[in-house]
């Protein structure tokens, strides 16, 4: 960890926020230093300010309860004993497993790896800060967690007499510190895209790999001029519509493509097909056989998703991270290929060599462990312990760093082998120092429209000189930490928007192959001006059970507000929605066929424990809108939740509702209040017109007994007897 990045005291306490300058969005920056300074700036407050924010709360009320919106707060911590995890030098830190008897420490987004932690002992008069090394749930279940501390040596506080308060932030550091250290170290002349990104020229750049003379591959054999593929190649050679052609075609030509994919259009089927082509032609643009093209996704879900498209392709695939979840990249993962290695002993000397000598020095270091238990407290043992056990650290260190140094070259040899590199943006950053060593000269980036523009920029080298970028601007937008900076410093608009915003030319997909048109109809002209229904979607089978495919159940139940999380759930939905369930499965729908979607995380929480006690609903999908980006199901149940007088929160975002109404492929049920929401949005405003004209919202939600064909309107009443037929028993 770079303890440059970590917050000063001094940021956390003072009661006044920096001077920000907001992400320019429209127009050119004034030169390379500008950019940095304020994208830079921005990143380091949008983690810092919850911080600030947070603990002017809690030193002002601290006996209100041990955690607030933003934090989570820990007492009588102790530090343990020193401790080494994957070579790194911590300390364990006790705390009291009552203050989160309930976590699920298996799936626990708490203590993650590279999580900030604040301690102090004298209500923050003096503060010492530190980053979880390892996410260890049996660790975590004992109430112990190891921590790399910064500007404290750990053999100065171990088996400390003092008892610390312990802050754990809500906002995950580990992505904010790699990319700051990435901006840290950019400058005018390695800044990659220079004249698009920072004077936002618009024209289309050649690609610098390809001339006159290129010559691309083909599908089929055959070669075609690379600069005019478009005249020997066909969108039916590509299995392609012709907005995705045309997409396609943009990529192979064009430095700099940026590729819009509307809900259902296939992008992510697009960006396999642009690989495709690349990879038949790799001599042309890897011609020492080192520099791999470079997949970078927001997710790994995505990456996942993407990379096993690529399978097919060659299985010269490397996967960076260690967050899959996919089989079938297992056998692709650095990791694993690394180990492997090591299996058939023949790593290099040179790592044989450092790794003894790392070894030998942590050998020692535990020697002085076991002296400084033996001989107690007393103050003079105990001060030639800590010195000799300081001198000790600081070798250590060295020799990790020289250890790290080599299995770095070795992991990029294996990198260097591959013809395709995926990692998250997260990853990449991290990563930067061994992608400017790797020098991919394409990086195509899926989510693209979902990233903060700084964790682009981080992924990106000076040598990357073919840069695709997918995604919809139209869709989910980046999230920040700090409302304030997205509503007043621009920071959630991306780099995919922003481009899009000063005109530069992107591609745009045209024919969905998702939602029935009934439900697509949602979409245009509200969100898109144009979106196509391709066949498929065509004359499918009604929803059974239902009247209507699609429909907005309007109703006046209030919302309950969660004033600790700032969260919202509404029970009369939940309720409603968990018997809507049971009827779908009484249709002969399976609990896979349904998938239950809120904009709340108050809600999900209260779905679920509505959905425990009924076993026939164990398997069914419930989570959040944002969490269900890029997913479909046939079914989707969508709890609005808000209802009171006046007040919709972030229900006013489009790209969100964009993403909500856009999941179903047969069926869509939505729940809500439409005239509180079109008095508070011109885009529901829209949208109650489209579903009134379609008699697709009411106060009652029409069923039907799919086996007797009879009819029932389900009101805010009868919710008991959703199903109620007198030709059933």
């Amino acid at each position: 960890m770079d303890f440059r990045l970590l917050p000063t005291s001094k940021e956390i306490l003072e009661s006044t926020s920096p001077e920000l300058y907001p992400n320019i969005i429209k127009g050119e920056y004034p030169d390379v230093d500008t950019y940095l300074d304020i994208h830079y700036t921005l990143q380091r407050e949008d983690f810092i300010r919850p911080i600030r924010e947070g603990l002017a709360a809690f030193r002002k009320a601290p006996d209100n309860g041990k955690n607030s919106n933003s934090l989570r707060i820990f007492h009588n911590v102790q530090f343990s004993k020193i401790n080494r995890v994957s070579h790194e030098l911590g300390i364990d830190v006790l705390f009291n497993i009552d203050d989160c008897i309930d976590e699920d420490w298996e799936n626990s987004k708490r203590f993650m790896r590279g999580s900030l932690l604040i301690f102090t002992k004298d209500d923050f008069k003096t503060v010492i800060m530190g980053t979880v090394l390892q996410h260890n749930p049996a660790q975590l279940r004992r109430g112990c967690v190891t921590v790399q501390l910064n500007d404290v040596s750990h053999c100065s506080v171990e088996k400390s007499v003092h008892r610390y308060t312990m802050v754990e932030p809500d906002t995950y550091f580990l992505p904010y510190s790699q990319v700051m250290k990435v901006l840290l170290s950019l400058s005018e002349r390695s800044f990659p895209f220079r004249n698009e990104i920072i004077y936002a020229y618009k024209g289309g750049y050649e690609i610098e790999y390809i001339d006159q003379s290129t010559r691309f591959e083909l599908p089929w054999g055959a070669f075609a001029p690379a600069q005019e593929i478009d005249r020997y190649l066909t969108a039916r050679d590509m299995c392609l519509n012709e907005s995705q052609f045309k997409a396609l075609t943009a990529a192979l030509t064009k430095r700099l493509v940026l590729i819009q994919g509307p809900p259902g259009t296939g992008k992510t089927h697009v960006g396999t097909k642009i690989v495709e082509i690349l990879l038949l032609n790799s001599k042309i643009w890897n011609r020492n056989n080192e520099t791999p093209l470079l997949v970078v996704c927001a997710t790994n879900h995505t990456l996942d998703q993407f990379l096993e498209r690529l399978l097919p392709l060659t299985d010269r695939v490397v996967r960076v991270g260690d967050q899959s979840k996919s089989e079938k990249l297992i056998p692709y993962n650095l990791n694993t290929i690394l180990r492997n290695e090591e299996g058939r002993q023949n790593q290099p000397a040179s790592m044989r060599i450092s790794y003894k000598t790392m070894m030998q020095q942590w050998n020692r270091i535990e020697k002085l462990q076991q002296f400084r238990d033996k001989v107690g407290p007393a103050l003079n043992e105990r001060h030639k312990y800590e010195q000799e056990t300081l001198l000790q650290e600081k070798d250590y260190y060295e020799r990790v760093q020289a250890f790290k140094e080599v299995q770095q070259e070795k992991g990029l040899e294996k990198l260097q082998e591959a013809l395709i590199v995926g990692m998250t943006t997260t990853c990449a950053a991290q990563m930067n120092s061994v992608l400017q060593k790797l020098r991919s000269p394409i990086v195509v980036v899926e989510e693209a429209a979902e990233v903060l523009e700084a964790h682009i920029i981080a992924s990106l080298t000076q040598y990357c000189k073919h840069l695709i970028l997918i995604g919809d601007h139209q869709q989910l937008r980046p999230s920040t930490a700090h409302p304030y900076l997205s509503e007043k410093c621009h920071l959630e608009v991306s780099l995919f928007e922003r481009l899009v915003n000063n005109g530069v030319p992107y591609q745009m997909l045209k024919t969905q192959h998702r939602m029935r048109p009934d439900i697509a109809c949602l979409l245009t002209p509200v969100f898109y001006s144009v979106l196509e229904n391709h066949p498929c979607t065509l004359n499918r089978e009604p929803v059974r059970g239902m009247k209507k495919n699609m429909f907005f159940m309007s109703h006046s139940f209030h919302e309950k507000e969660h004033k600790a999380t700032h969260g919202y759930s509404n029970m009369f939905e939940a309720t409603f929605i968990i018997t809507l369930c049971q009827h779908l499965l009484r249709q002969g729908y399976r609990a896979s066929d349904i998938v239950i979607l809120s904009m709340y995380i108050q809600q999900v929480r209260l779905l679920k424990q509505l959905q425990s006690k009924e076993k026939e609903l164990s398997s069914l999908a419930i989570t959040s809108v944002d969490n269900f980006q890029g997913q479909e199901s046939p079914i989707i149940l969508l709890s609005l939740v808000r209802n009171n007088k006046g007040t919709i929160g972030f229900l006013r975002t489009s790209n969100r509702t964009c993403v909500a109404l856009s999941r179903a492929r047969n069926g869509l049920y939505i729940f809500g209040n439409i005239e509180l929401l079109a008095s508070q949005s011109s885009v529901w405003e829209k949208l109650k017109d489209v579903l009134t004209k379609q008699g697709a919202v009411g106060p009652g939600l029409p069923v039907v007994c799919s086996t007797h064909l009879t009819s029932n309107a389900a009101d805010l009443y009868r919710i008991g007897n959703l199903s109620s037929c007198p030709n059933c028993s």
